[in-house]
């Protein structure tokens, strides 16, 4: 289905953030002001902070005493559930809340009447609307620009919403046939994390095994592994492993833990550079990262002093996985900005697939639906599920 789309470039100079807008009836501009970049960041890190309380590290709560009275025992777990419900109703409110100032501060005066344009064009030609974020600061990324919210509505669940980095490198295409597509499923867990078993599980009870499109399920994989699936060709790969993120000098590196193919070592790490030389190799259709924050932009749990540390976030040399990916010649990739729930992995991914492999129909529609789908089940997940997935994408129709 043809597409009318509106392009926002996102640039950070001098503590203000610049719009550029772009639509079939003309160009506008404005200007973020350092006060409200810094709001938008400080609510957008209050936000993170907030998802992690549904994630905590352990989630095995340890052995309570038999000699605490079940009264006692009873009580607790019913201010727990008090506490669960608040935060959750909590964070809900600020999740509109910011997306409510993230369309004030950019759709105004001249962009809305862009937006507006494309909007009505789009009605007449019963087309969809795609409206393409090309963030130049790779930290803005840490704003979850997905929340954007008007008319009692988020605009992600209208209209297709696509994170567009910018480079130059022609997008590649495998060369399949259409009724044979070749899905390469890597899965690692070395040091047995519950998160991650979770996701391994939720993927492999989604996928039907009698679908003969998929081609390979490598759950524990090792860098040979991992290497010899994706030359041996692919178009989509979907890749569960513990990821972790760290600071070295004055740039944030990201890698994953992968099984070691050495008998006195648990996991060799696997830097992004490496999948990306992997998959620079075999040109395919589409990336799915369902590592844990695959696609956090800063280590924002270490951000104490918001001055500070929107000090030397503009200095920091950091450039997420899915822009190291798609500089590969991929034309998408999905990552995550969070942990996700397993019933919400098991969601995202039977939609995903379903409507991609079985359908043919585009990313774009799928993850729309992702979207939808877990939020209409916002009362059973973490709130924060249904735009956890973020896409990226270089293609005008990605199909």
């Amino acid at each position: 289905m043809p597409s009318s789309e509106l392009y926002l470039q996102l640039y950070y100079i001098d503590r203000q953030i610049l719009v550029i807008c772009t639509g079939s009836s003309g160009e506008a501009y404005s200007l973020i002001e350092e006060p409200k970049v810094e709001e938008l960041i400080r609510k957008s890190i209050f936000i993170h902070k907030q998802i992690d309380k549904f994630f905590p590290k352990s989630k095995v709560a340890p052995n309570q005493s038999k000699t605490v009275n079940n009264g006692s025992n009873k009580e607790k777990k019913s201010n727990q559930r008090d506490n669960t419900r608040k935060t959750r109703v909590k964070l809900v409110s600020n999740l509109q809340e910011l997306g409510e100032l993230l369309f004030k501060y950019i759709f105004h005066d001249h962009i809305l009447d862009l937006f507006n344009v494309v909007v009505g064009q789009a009605i007449s030609s019963k087309s969809d609307v795609v409206v393409r974020l090309m963030i130049a600061s790779d930290f803005l990324n840490l704003i979850p620009w997905e929340l954007l919210y008007n008319d009692d509505t988020y605009l992600c669940h209208v209209y297709d919403l696509v994170r567009h980095p910018f480079i130059q490198q022609p997008v590649r295409r495998p060369i399949s046939s259409e009724d044979k597509i070749r899905v390469l499923f890597v899965g690692a867990n070395p040091l047995n994390e519950p998160y991650v078993k979770e996701q391994i599980e939720a993927v492999a009870t989604a996928i039907k095994p009698e679908n003969k499109k998929l081609r390979k399920f490598i759950k524990d994989a090792t860098l040979s592994k991992i290497a010899n699936g994706i030359y041996d060709g692919v178009d989509i790969l979907h890749f569960l492993a513990d990821g972790k993120c760290e600071y070295r000098s004055n740039s944030l590196k990201y890698h994953f833990l992968v099984l070691s193919e050495e008998q006195n070592q648990k996991y060799d790490k696997m830097p992004v550079e490496m999948l990306e030389s992997f998959c620079r190799v075999n040109p395919m259709q589409l990336i799915i990262l369902s590592a844990c924050r695959s696609d956090q932009a800063i280590l924002y749990r270490y951000s104490s002093s918001l001055k500070k540390h929107i000090d030397k976030l503009d200095k920091i040399q950091y450039k997420s996985i899915a822009h190291a990916l798609i500089k590969t010649g991929v034309p998408c990739v999905i990552g995550m900005s969070h942990p996700i729930s397993k019933m919400g992995a098991e969601i995202f991914t039977k939609r995903i697939y379903r409507t991609v492999i079985e359908r043919q129909e585009s990313i774009y529609k799928a993850v729309r639906q992702v979207r939808l789908e877990l939020f209409a089940h916002r009362d059973l997940l973490p709130p924060s599920d249904w735009f956890t997935p973020i896409l990226y994408s270089r293609e005008s129709q990605a199909s």
